[in-house]
């Protein structure tokens, strides 16, 4: 899995050393980072990186499976001699990749503080 950070990137890591994980306890110490951020602590994003952002925040690979879960429904619920009318199954595959990808990144904004609590999800 590509990250969207670089290892030369300056960024704050947390690491738990000790507590639990399911109480929420946990002790935590952060690297400084190599260089000062803006007074802002934000990073200008250049255009050209916003598509790896939206596919990354969307969760693309299982946005994709869901979307292609769609389509085999849409084409065996399509009677016997019929054939798939694929303007219909275009819109239907790009509503529902839509509707999962933007379920995913929905999901992450509104989990921040569980992820964050997660060894596994903690980074």
């Amino acid at each position: 899995r590509r990250s969207l950070v670089s290892r030369s990137d300056p960024v704050s890591v947390a690491v738990p050393r000790t507590g639990s994980v399911l109480t929420g306890e946990a002790d935590v110490r952060s690297t400084p980072p190599q260089e000062a951020l803006p007074a802002d602590g934000q990073r200008e994003l250049k255009p050209v990186s916003w598509p790896a952002i939206y596919l990354e925040m969307g969760k693309a690979k299982l946005s994709g499976l869901v979307t292609m879960t769609t389509a085999a429904g849409f084409a065996l619920a399509v009677p016997v001699g019929v054939p798939v009318s694929l303007p219909m199954l275009a819109i239907t595959c790009t509503g529902t990749g839509l509707a999962a990808m933007s379920a995913s990144a929905f999901n992450q904004i509104m989990e921040v503080s569980n992820d964050s609590r997660m060894v596994r999800t903690s980074k």
